[in-house]
């Protein structure tokens, strides 16, 4: 298909050691833009950038919503009037990938992607913030052209899990290439780097999801090359495991997976932190049973490690203060089809006012970005494709959304896993609470118990079920209740502007900050409420609306900033208000 970026498009695909042909990059595709989903040919084709949004290139039109739904009706109704978009272009896959595995990337389709081949439907998916990659292997020739029309409808059933709060775009806004891998492949990689603080030691363990056709080969092995701070490169193998071709008992009892699992130690490594972004670049390579390499993939990991721990969120074992910003993919120019450049440039400006973490508010950016916030150093909280703002809190609660919900969920740390800059997984925006919600993020924790996990509106349904009967809440009871969908008390919009310290006491037992209790004032000074128990809690607050104040013994010549999220630590010791109002510790 088409890229107005064919250096990155070949980045992301080489990185994951994959070929990439230089005939399947571009700027246009064709384009027609139909009132509704319809069947047969269609006239008034016109050039069209990819990435792009067509409702930045003069077809329909950029909207917002904030809580209501974008279109009138109830889930999963959508309007007869539906924007759909047809993108097309022949391509011709490079004649040298005969025999290989051939896949079309899409990185980024809003709001639903159908794939066609010379008219034949091949394949489609929802969730516009997340990749779709379409296995074309048998359905294309290499050095044969082929039609290639990717189809994107603007409304869904989807846009119902997609009601975020912010501009509404169409059209295929992230890179779209082709690439190969070999039939028997690295599927996948998780490598996950964990740092002890108490030894400066680091133990690699990495997991090499393989892929290949039929039951595949005997005597494959994975080999990790790990290169470390004085030079030296480290080296382990692992036996590439696939099913036995007629054992079912090993199959049953034996078999754990199409995978090698291989670990590495490194007995004094310089760990990845926002202040000092230290990365190891890692190769992993797939040997064939002569120990002739065969498919390679290489990114780069960062050691660290994150933890809750008692009532102190740490980072390589130390207390740590979160100043950040949330950020949407957003171009006032391109809309959602975001740059590299233009990413690049958000972040150094965030570094440049000490801003030192970014929330993806509220679904998965553009996988630049946390390439380039592992390179420059920013912690980030990677946020679920998951807002039902019309329908807060039923939609999440029907069971029928319950797969759409969990896979968005799943996908997205599937998607991001590898990035050390990632510190918090979110479920998601303004969802209500759902037993799905609960599941989601049992299975995070089990799958990659190296991140906590974090989701506002847990607190929320305590809040409206309240008020539904009558009776208020009251902060302390709120903030101390169990939220087994959230690891961290993430309060958002909070009605209290300044927070305060109580007068000096005796120390609470597992209290490490001397605070006895913590006192919430409006803006005209009245007392909210008081908090008298802080053993326990982690309160972070996601989010401060225009005009609030955050801060305590702040300046009033200093700007306030809106939208933005901050860590109230209020159990580390010693440290005292910081230099902006939205960014503080109480002693």
């Amino acid at each position: 298909m088409v890229n107005s970026d064919g250096d990155a498009a070949a980045d992301d695909a080489e990185e994951h050691g994959c070929d990439t042909g230089a005939d399947v990059d571009g700027g246009t595709a064709e384009y027609t833009l139909r009132a509704a989903i319809l069947v047969g040919p269609t006239d008034g084709w016109e050039a069209i950038e990819v990435p792009g949004c067509w409702t930045m290139q003069g077809h329909d039109r950029p909207q917002y919503t904030n809580i209501q739904m974008p279109f009138p009706g109830r889930p999963p109704t959508v309007p007869d009037a539906n924007p759909t978009g047809v993108h097309r272009r022949t391509v011709t896959l490079p004649a040298s990938w005969a025999g290989r595995r051939l896949v079309v990337h899409v990185a980024g389709a809003e709001t639903v992607l159908y794939v066609h081949v010379d008219g034949r439907p091949i394949a489609m998916g929802k969730d516009s913030r997340l990749p779709h990659d379409v296995d074309l292997t048998g359905v294309v020739e290499p050095g044969v052209p082929f039609e290639l029309a990717l189809t994107v409808v603007r409304w869904s059933d989807a846009t119902y899990l997609e009601d975020q709060d912010h501009w509404h775009h169409a059209g295929l806004h992230r890179s779209v290439f082709a690439y190969a891998t070999p039939t028997t492949h690295v599927a996948d990689v998780h490598a996950t780097a964990d740092y002890d603080p108490t030894t400066g030691a680091g133990r690699l363990r990495t997991v090499v999801w393989l892929g290949a056709d039929g039951h595949g080969p005997k005597g494959w092995t994975a080999r990790v090359d790990l290169a470390v701070d004085d030079g030296r490169t480290l080296t382990a193998t692992a036996p590439a495991r696939f099913e036995h071709p007629t054992d079912a008992l090993t199959n049953w009892l034996v078999f754990d997976g199409r995978r090698a699992v291989v670990e590495i130690d490194v007995a004094d490594v310089a760990p990845w932190s926002a202040e000092v972004p230290t990365r190891h670049h890692l190769v992993v390579t797939l040997l064939d049973g002569s120990g002739t390499e065969v498919d390679v993939v290489s990114p780069d990991v960062g050691f660290r490690r994150v933890e809750v721990v008692g009532h102190e969120f740490l980072v390589n074992g130390r207390a740590m203060l979160v100043k950040g910003v949330n950020r949407h993919d957003h171009d006032p120019r391109r809309g959602k089809a975001v740059t590299r450049e233009g990413i690049e440039a958000d972040l150094v400006l965030m570094k440049q006012h000490g801003i030192n973490a970014v929330r993806k508010s509220n679904y998965p950016n553009d996988v630049h970005l946390y390439d380039a916030s592992d390179r420059l150093g920013l912690y980030v909280v990677d946020e679920a494709d998951l807002e039902a703002h019309a329908y807060l809190r039923s939609l999440t609660k029907d069971p029928r959304w319950g797969a759409a919900i969990l896979g968005r969920v799943t996908r997205m740390a599937l998607r991001d896993k590898n990035h050390p800059s990632i510190i918090v997984w979110s479920l998601g925006n303004e969802s209500g609470s759902a037993p799905v919600l609960e599941a989601a993020p049992d299975w995070l924790r089990a799958w990659d118990p190296s991140r906590p996990v974090q989701y506002e509106s847990s607190i929320g349904e305590a809040i409206f079920t309240a008020l539904s009967s009558g009776r208020e809440v009251a902060m302390g009871e709120l903030l101390g209740r169990p939220t087994p969908e959230s690891d961290l008390i993430v309060p958002m919009y909070p009605r209290w502007p300044t927070w305060r310290r109580g007068p000096p006491g005796p120390r609470p037992s597992g209290n490490r900050t001397g605070v006895r209790w913590l006192r919430f004032l409006d803006v005209d000074g009245t007392a909210v409420c008081t908090i008298d128990r802080l053993d326990g809690l982690d309160v972070t607050v996601s989010r401060w609306t225009d005009g609030e104040v955050a801060g305590a013994g702040h300046r009033e010549d200093l700007p306030v900033r809106d939208d933005c999220w901050v860590w109230i630590d209020a159990r580390h010791r010693g440290v005292g208000p910081g230099p902006y109002r939205w960014s503080y510790r109480v002693r």
